[in-house]
């Protein structure tokens, strides 16, 4: 990982993307767009219930179109491949029982 210690602007575009770039007077850096903006349909506290697959009823009336998961305490949980989410669920899988993680869900 490179850690550039200069100052960053950022410039917001359409389609919740921005452009992150040197600030005026900063030297070159490399330029690269990210996701950003976009609000959650729902966000869900998840818990594992055990180590492994599990899953968690996400709400939404269709099938989500992404979802991002903020860990909230030590351990992991990631999305089960290949099936990942459907119309009902979202299938994950957990490190250890008591993984906490916020999930945005997305339509």
């Amino acid at each position: 990982m490179v850690i550039y210690p200069v100052p960053l602007t950022l410039v917001e575009e359409p389609a919740d993307y921005v452009l992150i770039g040197p600030a005026s007077g900063a030297p070159e850096l490399p330029t690269f767009r990210a996701i950003t903006g976009a609000v959650p349909a729902t966000t869900l506290n998840v818990t594992s219930p055990a180590a492994g697959n599990f899953r968690v009823a996400h709400g939404l009336s269709g099938i989500p179109s992404r979802i991002r998961i903020l860990p909230s305490s030590s351990g992991s949980i990631w999305v089960q491949t290949p099936t990942s989410w459907d119309g009902t669920y979202l299938y994950l899988t957990a490190s250890d029982a008591g993984i906490t993680s916020i999930v945005s869900v997305f339509e």
